[in-house]
């Protein structure tokens, strides 16, 4: 009895630091997201100098931009356009067989291409809704903290069609960057226009082409989309490497913790008075999770 005692006081000890360890890199993780949108928000609507001088925009939305860039609609600078309605009869015609896009595989901020379905329909029809790479992908409805963020298309699938939840919005190369604009549905400002705008039922929302269309696209010259791009990419890529590093330091001290009671409960560790007086200072080192 003496021994099952120490051995609870000893996995009651343990466990609470390894959760505290957890918790506080969980915390790590919630400020470095908190880090990565503040960043985003600053470079979509400051560039690269925040403190460079701004212009009244008149437009409630975003209402100063800096100097030498403009506000628009996206309708402006890009097309818009609906996908495949899928349960159209074909019967008579010839038709191919191709994959396409559905809400399940344009993700928050990336692509989930491990489970794409294909239909058949005629090679005309298979035109009109053709995907390009360049294509910022967005959803016609989700979750609301989702809505209209978009995804570029990479051409990953070719060829590859999109169902009629999925918009592709297609940028004139000329006035506005794809990658740029998937930044700007990321961030603050552009959740903040789809959260508003988007119709709302019981459990999702949804939006519509001609909501798209309207949103209002903070828009620098195209060598400086250039340049935010390429910052974003960097800067964010930064944070995200660090956060999976934290990631799998949880992973390791989770696992330690499952492995810690396994050996205890079934006598493969014994505890000592000295065991109970070290606890805590066996946990995983964190530069073996990296």
């Amino acid at each position: 009895m003496h021994e099952q005692v120490r051995i609870a006081g000893y996995l009651d000890a343990s466990c609470t630091v390894i959760d505290a360890a957890v918790a506080a890199k969980r915390k790590q993780i919630e400020t470095l997201d908190a880090l990565r949108a503040a960043t985003l928000q600053r470079v979509i609507t400051r560039g690269l100098m925040p403190e460079g001088p701004l212009v009244e925009t008149r437009n409630a939305w975003l209402e100063r931009i800096p100097a030498g860039w403009s506000l628009v609609q996206l309708k402006r600078v890009a097309q818009v356009h609906g996908g495949l309605t899928l349960g159209k009869s074909y019967e008579g015609l010839e038709v191919v067989e191709y994959p396409y896009l559905r809400v399940a595989n344009v993700q928050d901020g990336h692509l989930d291409l491990t489970d794409v379905t294909s239909l058949e329909v005629p090679p005309a029809v298979a035109e009109g809704v053709m995907l390009r790479p360049g294509d910022v992908l967005m959803t016609e409805g989700g979750d609301l903290d989702k809505l209209g963020r978009g995804t570029v298309w990479e051409g990953q699938l070719a060829p590859c069609l999109h169902q009629n939840h999925v918009f592709a919005v297609r940028c004139f190369p000329h006035k506005l960057l794809p990658h740029f604009l998937a930044y700007v549905t990321a961030s603050r400002y552009g959740r903040d226009y789809f959260e508003a705008t988007g119709k709302r039922t019981t459990n999702l929302a949804a939006t519509n082409a001609t909501k798209v269309g309207a949103f209002y696209i903070p828009l620098p010259p195209l060598a400086e989309q250039k340049r935010l791009v390429q910052y974003l990419d960097t800067e964010i890529g930064r944070l995200k490497a660090i956060q999976e590093i934290i990631g799998k330091q949880i992973d390791t001290l989770t696992a330690y913790r499952k492995s810690l009671i396994h050996e205890c409960v079934t006598g493969q560790r014994r505890i000592s008075a000295e065991d109970l007086a070290g606890v805590g200072a066996r946990l995983p080192e964190a530069e073996a999770c990296a």
